[in-house]
């Protein structure tokens, strides 16, 4: 029975496969030729990681016999020494001297010398401006 029309289903194209041959060498060459280079990232990338992991699991073997020989030879009654929880004094604080107020100076109609001689004088010789 022949089909005519829209339908869905298998269609009979009778069409060759050389085609569909022809795309599966070319995907087949090309994952060949990216396989080999990823392959090797991946090698590469577990070689770090397993670097990587037996230096740590180095590190907590020595760490842990360096503990175990420092407890060993200390005893048990020196190992309490480490955890002191005894109270400490508090560290004083030094009391600061007040500061002076500063002082904003204005010499008008004074000499240079007469302005030295206040200052070596201090601001104690100065008149007081209270009341002015």
């Amino acid at each position: 029975m022949a089909r005519e029309g829209f339908h869905y289903g298998p269609c009979d194209s009778g069409g060759g496969g050389l085609g569909k041959l022809v795309a599966a060498v070319i995907g087949l060459v090309v994952v060949a030729a990216i396989a080999r280079p990823v392959m090797q990232a991946a090698e590469d990338l577990l070689q770090v990681v397993v670097i990587a992991a037996t230096g740590l699991v180095a590190l907590g073997i020595l760490s842990t016999v360096a503990v175990l020989v420092i407890r060993s030879r200390r005893g048990v009654r020196q190992s309490s020494v480490l955890i002191d929880y005894a109270p400490r004094e508090a560290i004083p604080v030094p009391k600061r001297a007040a500061l002076p107020a500063p002082v904003h100076i204005h010499f008008h109609g004074v000499t240079a010398e007469d302005a030295a001689d206040i200052m070596r004088q201090g601001v104690t010789a100065l008149p007081s401006t209270e009341g002015r």
